[in-house]
């Protein structure tokens, strides 16, 4: 089934914004980009690793909430201060589903107000019943498109998201999502992002790159085609203008779509019977705020005592003439003593 990338960016709740993150980003490990006709050697990919025990979400007819800890750790990550005065609001997006061999795939992120956390992909095995994410979510990151060609081959494309989107990448699987493997797009740093792409088959495939998202100056949008299933990627066409693929899937009605709810605040997944939709499951879009406590300064800790401290201390008052015990202070000499007057 081809991409459903539904792009929902809604109000759903007040003060419902997409994050931008302000801390910089480290490079990924490249891979091969190559210009029209050259050759290239593709980079070990990248696997990221899958979580050791998945949580699993049950739908049971309300809308479920996504697991998200709220830690210092995290918030360190991303630079960001949520203090116990000032809580942050927490927000789950969900921006394409794919529905391929009985298994449902969504991606997306968990983001603030103005902060990325982190991407998101959420699996469904039985029809929507229960959850699990088949990979750990990356730092700082978007998931927003997701295409499975068969039962065991799919990508999922997305890219950093700090400042500026940037390094774009594919994360692929082989084997029906049990394991997933990630591919730069470029072999440099870039600030860019992943418009859209279809695969026609487990080698061919095309996607177009946007890099106006970032407002650089003469950015361009970029169209790239593939040969090796995603691994190295050929240069078609640069413009100025936006681009479409040249293949995209056959228009069909689909048997599944991801859509925002206005009126339970969540996305519903559902599936079409008939004239009539049936809701698989719902996710909430907003999720427990993030507050951390403000800690209090303990006190300095006392210094350690001394015990011949007070045998060799010397008590000295402020003003030492009015000691007890002082001696008087002679006159000064500054001033001639008056003389006795002569009889």
């Amino acid at each position: 089934m081809g991409v459903l990338n539904f792009g929902i960016i809604i109000g759903l709740t007040a003060g419902l914004v997409l994050g931008q993150a302000p801390a910089p980003a480290p490079a990924p490990v490249p891979a091969s980009t190559v210009a029209p006709g050259a050759a290239a050697t593709p980079t070990p990919p990248q696997t990221p690793a899958p979580p050791a025990e998945p949580a699993r979400l049950e739908y049971a007819g309300k809308p479920l909430a996504v697991p998200f800890a709220c830690t210092e750790e995290t918030l360190q990550t991303v630079g960001l201060s949520c203090p116990e005065s000032e809580p942050c609001p927490i927000f789950v997006e969900l921006a394409a589903l794919d529905a391929t061999g009985g298994r449902l795939v969504m991606t997306g992120n968990i983001h603030s107000s103005s902060t990325t956390f982190s991407s998101l992909m959420l699996m469904s095995e039985d029809g929507g019943k229960t959850w699990t994410e088949p990979v750990d979510r990356m730092p700082q990151t978007v998931l927003e498109g997701v295409q499975f060609v068969d039962a065991m081959t799919g990508w999922a494309g997305g890219q950093l998201l700090t400042t500026l989107p940037r390094d774009p990448f594919f994360l692929v699987t082989t084997d029906g999502a049990k394991t997933w493997r990630k591919r730069p797009v470029s072999d440099e740093s870039r600030v860019a992002a992943v418009d859209s792409f279809y695969f026609e088959s487990r080698t061919d495939g095309g996607m177009v790159l946007d890099r106006t998202r970032g407002g650089m100056p003469n950015a361009k949008y970029e169209l790239y085609e593939t040969k090796t299933g995603g691994d190295t990627w050929m240069l078609r066409e640069v413009t100025g203008k936006p681009l479409k693929l040249r293949k995209t899937a056959p228009p069909v009605l689909p048997e599944f779509r991801l859509r925002a709810d206005a009126p339970s605040k969540s996305y519903r997944v559902e599936r079409r019977q008939g004239q009539r939709w049936t809701t698989l499951a719902s996710f909430l879009v907003r999720l427990p705020d993030c507050q951390i406590a403000d800690k209090e300064l303990a006190p300095p800790p006392e210094p350690p005592a001394d015990p011949d401290a007070a045998k060799s201390t010397i008590v000295v008052p402020s003003d030492p003439s009015r000691a007890p015990g002082a001696p008087r202070a002679a006159p000064s000499r500054s001033a001639p003593a008056p003389r006795k007057k002569q009889p």
